[in-house]
């Protein structure tokens, strides 16, 4: 028998309104020393909206006890901004035809 996953670390982040940045690289892949430095460039360098920052610059921010998190639908409508159309190259129906 294979080796199970511990089920206690796991929540269900569905219905979160708020997400803190343990939970941002959880289930967005983006690390929360990425989002800190962000963030504190944009304080620091007076970043206005830079089109190559992530969620730390286009998203707001909250401190709720001392932790830093965001809204998980203004994140979710960040990323569906970001997203690129898929390009295809070839035309399938074409493909081996002469």
């Amino acid at each position: 028998m294979g080796r199970e996953n511990p089920k206690y670390n796991r929540r269900d982040m569905s219905k979160a309104e708020y997400l803190d940045l343990q939970t941002i690289y959880d289930i967005y892949g983006v690390k929360p020393s990425t989002i800190r430095r962000e963030i504190w460039e944009q304080t620091a360098r007076k970043l206005n909206g830079d089109e190559n920052r992530g969620i730390g610059v286009h998203c707001p921010h909250y401190r709720i006890g001392g932790n830093i998190a965001f809204k998980k639908s203004e994140i979710e409508e960040y990323l569906a901004s970001r997203k690129v159309p898929a390009f295809c190259n070839s035309d399938s129906n074409t493909d081996g035809q002469d």
